[in-house]
């Protein structure tokens, strides 16, 4: 996020500074009493700020109180927690809070749109396939690393059987919704290249057809 804002002939004085915003919906720090608390790079002796330009926040839902609106910051996170579950909480965070009142309107857009709920579900469900056969990939891949005997065994064989993982969630997906053919099969099986397989994996979850996914590759 950072080192893409450079640009050749750049200015680095211009350079924006990168935030990271996390809300969590668990307590991440029991011994900090705060629901919001925020980081930044010190000197061991915490006397010194290295830079600012790496702010790290992280907002704990867990930790709010119940009614107190004492911040844009607290609505918000009410707002997160209430949202789908507490109707009465709503109708009050919604008073006089017009972006609020646009989440909500985007919140119940998506909710009673099957197309855009079907697409939320089948990326969820593609991406927990893909870091499960992941996983599946680099327990293999060490194996028959430590089977040569050799480091780039490891490596080779991690690589590998991810790279054929990709293609396999490629064409499952697509032969879920669409027919493929053995050779529209073939053409996934021969890419090797990681970047077009993640983009097609991406495009499949909004795309009208298998066309405009196998055009990627």
């Amino acid at each position: 996020m950072y080192t893409s804002q450079i640009r050749e002939g750049g200015i680095y004085e211009k350079l924006l500074p990168a935030i990271g915003i996390n809300i969590l919906d668990f307590t991440l720090f029991p011994e900090l009493s705060a629901c919001h608390n925020f980081f930044m790079l010190f000197d061991g002796k915490r006397e010194y700020a290295l830079t600012d330009q790496l702010i790290i926040h992280f907002l704990e839902i867990p930790k709010i109180e119940d009614k107190v609106m004492s911040s844009k910051i607290m609505r918000w996170l009410l707002y997160l927690r209430a949202e789908g579950q507490d109707d009465n909480m709503i109708k009050i965070l919604l008073e006089n809070d017009e972006d609020l009142q646009a989440a909500h309107a985007m919140y119940k857009a998506f909710t009673n749109d099957d197309k855009l709920r079907r697409y939320a579900l089948g990326r969820e469900k593609a991406e927990r396939d893909r870091l499960q056969l992941l996983s599946s990939a680099q327990q293999e891949g060490m194996a028959k690393g430590l089977e040569e005997g050799i480091e780039k065994g490891i490596e080779k064989g991690i690589e590998k059987g991810e790279l054929r993982n990709k293609q396999n969630i490629l064409i499952r997906q697509l032969s879920l919704k669409y027919t493929l053919s053995e050779k529209e099969k073939n053409q996934i099986l021969s890419i090797t290249d990681f970047d077009k397989l993640d983009a097609a994996l991406d495009a499949f979850v909004f795309a009208e057809d298998k066309e405009s996914v196998l055009q990627i590759l």
